[in-house]
């Protein structure tokens, strides 16, 4: 259970991506994210109103170096 979305992350970090997982203590299942950082995709761990930030930050800064 909970390694769906591990499948994802892992094409997600092969296509050069970078992965956001929710912090399992805050999630209603924390099996999903559990999975992705112990598979080793997750590049930040961070509570669910702190990942539209990061993803806003990793755009602004990505654009920077293309």
């Amino acid at each position: 259970m909970g390694t769906n979305g591990t499948a994802g992350a892992r094409a997600i970090k092969a296509a050069g991506g970078v992965c956001f997982a929710q912090s399992p203590e805050s999630a209603e299942f924390p099996a999903m994210p559990t999975s992705l950082i112990h598979a080793g995709y997750a590049d930040q761990v961070l509570a669910p109103g702190d990942i539209g930030p990061a993803i806003v930050q990793y755009v602004k800064h990505s654009s920077l170096d293309a």
